[in-house]
């Protein structure tokens, strides 16, 4: 069993944005006087509604290796795989700038990554979907030799 779970190094940076973008938007209703019109009103509420969303959902991230199972991603945005289902699972080296950024990215529709941060990953490849998987991962090696044992894919180059 494997569990592992963390803030986002980046999460404080969002709070401080949406933060940033819903006080501007406050001020700006403010400083127009009794006139609220409707498109700042909008503005101030879907940047407030944005904000929700996002720290609901991207509050921690997580890697977990069960029986039969890996578990990867945020708080509402994560992924569970059977490991009898993977093709491939290897070790790398991430980096977020390669990716465009942090949080959830794609590239493509098949090759998808949970990026955390630069630093240790693993990249797990799907057979049901033919997805391919980049995620974090503080022990790439323990979670590799777990998942082999959990009826994972055969040990390749990283074992």
């Amino acid at each position: 069993m494997y569990k592992e779970r963390s803030t986002p190094r980046w999460f404080i940076w969002v709070v401080v944005l949406i933060a940033s973008s819903v006080s501007f938007s406050v001020w700006a209703v403010l400083s127009e006087g009794d006139a609220l019109d409707l498109a700042t009103t909008s503005a101030v509420t879907g940047s407030l509604a944005l904000a929700v969303v996002i720290l609901f959902a991207f509050r921690s991230y997580g890697v977990e290796v069960g029986p039969g199972t890996l578990h990867f991603g945020y708080a509402k945005w994560s992924v569970r795989l059977a490991t009898s289902d993977l093709v491939s699972a290897s070790k790398t080296e991430l980096s977020w700038w390669s990716w465009g950024g942090l949080g959830w990215r794609l590239r493509g529709v098949k090759n998808i990554g949970y990026i955390n941060g630069g630093g240790p990953a693993l990249v797990v490849e799907v057979r049901s979907t033919g997805r391919r998987y980049t995620f974090n991962c503080e022990d790439p090696d323990r979670v590799l030799a777990l998942l082999r044992e959990a009826g994972g894919p055969p040990c390749g180059p990283d074992c």
